[in-house]
This record gives C-alpha cells, sequence and structure tokens, in this order.
C-alpha cells in the first residue's frame, strides 16, 4: 500500500538559535512586513506560558497581554528586545530566556513595526 503524498510530506523544520545571554529562539511563522531594528516602536502580543508534563516542554497559557516598546531604549528586559529585534510584522517566535529566579517562555507575535508607528496596542 502506497502513503498519499500529504502523508509523506515531511512538518516543516523550525528555526531554532541561541543568542547572547542564553536566549533561545524558536521561529513559529515567519513574518512578511518590515523588520524590527535599533530605535524602532513595536507592538507585540506577549503569552506567558507554563512548563508543562515531564519533557518540560512550555506550552500552558497563564498570560496574555499586548505591549509596546522602542527597542534599545530598555522599556523591557534587555534578553525581550534581542528575542524581537530582527523579527518582521506578522511573524511569530517562542523565547526561552533564563534568569536567575528560573526559565521564563514566552510566544511572541510581532503586530506593527516601525520608529512612527501608532500605538496599535
Amino acid at each position: 500500500m502506497e502513503m498519499s503524498a500529504a502523508k509523506k510530506r515531511k512538518p516543516p523544520e523550525i528555526n531554532r538559535r541561541v543568542l547572547p545571554g542564553g536566549v533561545l529562539i524558536e521561529d513559529l511563522r515567519p513574518g512578511y512586513g518590515s523588520k524590527a531594528e535599533e530605535g524602532d516602536k513595536v507592538c507585540i502580543c506577549k503569552k506567558t506560558l507554563r512548563q508543562t508534563g515531564e519533557k518540560k516542554s512550555f506550552r500552558r497559557i497563564i498570560k496574555i497581554e499586548k505591549i509596546s516598546f522602542f527597542i534599545g531604549k530598555r522599556e523591557v528586559c534587555r534578553k525581550m528586545e534581542s528575542g524581537v529585534k530582527g523579527m518582521k510584522q506578522g511573524g511569530k517566535r517562542k523565547l526561552v530566556i533564563p534568569r536567575k529566579s528560573g526559565t521564563e517562555a514566552f510566544e511572541v507575535e510581532l503586530l506593527t513595526v516601525g520608529s512612527n508607528s501608532s500605538d496599535g496596542c
């Protein structure tokens, strides 16, 4: 028996990398618009995740909030800034951020980007 083409299809590869400071980035969806750079005002939808199960994966959403900030002005923690920097508008990433009190994980979607963008949050 032959498998259909749909069953033979491989799942998309997940782009993972670790930034200086230990921030793990997992690109979930590429963006389509402007790229977030130093000095840009961004608006993100941030979902705070909690570890679940024996594999200690971060899946359960415990908080959702929209926030806006300027990249490089330290209005949020530096590690959050570095995780958002380089994203394209409409993109989604999972960020795993090491902290002294334990590891935190977030799913971040970049809603708007631009030095003069209106506050879409």
